[in-house]
């Protein structure tokens, strides 16, 4: 999981990363607003619990990759818009799932995530 080192510092005390400021990288120097790259998952959940605040779920993640938009990928249904802005697939597109397979699967996740959040809504007593 990944944090700006100074934000992690700031609310544990220490900085576990390995590229600390003054490391030099491929693309200059490491510095305190790159990533914490050695905290784990359980550390991340600790630490975030403390603040009153969690990990995204995977729907949640998911949904702001595709930058909150409901079709499968960010720029739309079909996979072959991913090319078209650079972005490489690990797979042929023609090879990748069908779209309307990928936009139903999709539209059950936002579904999913629509319901939590209305439970949610309802615990804190909020309408």
């Amino acid at each position: 999981m990944t944090s700006p080192q100074a934000q992690w510092q700031q609310a544990t005390g220490v900085n576990p990363s390995r590229f600390q400021a003054g490391v030099a990288l491929p693309r200059g120097q490491a510095g305190p607003t790159n990533p914490v790259e050695q905290v784990d998952w359980l550390e991340c959940e600790a630490v975030l619990g403390r603040y009153g605040l969690a990990m995204p779920t995977e729907a949640q993640w998911e949904r702001a990759c595709r930058a909150d938009t409901r079709s499968p990928f960010s720029c739309g249904f079909d996979p072959r818009c991913l090319l078209e802005r650079g972005i490489a697939l690990l797979q042929d597109p023609a090879t990748m799932v069908d779209a309307a397979l990928m936009h139903r699967v999709m539209a059950r996740q936002n579904d999913l995530l629509a319901r939590q959040k209305e439970l949610s809504r309802r615990r804190r007593g909020v309408r």
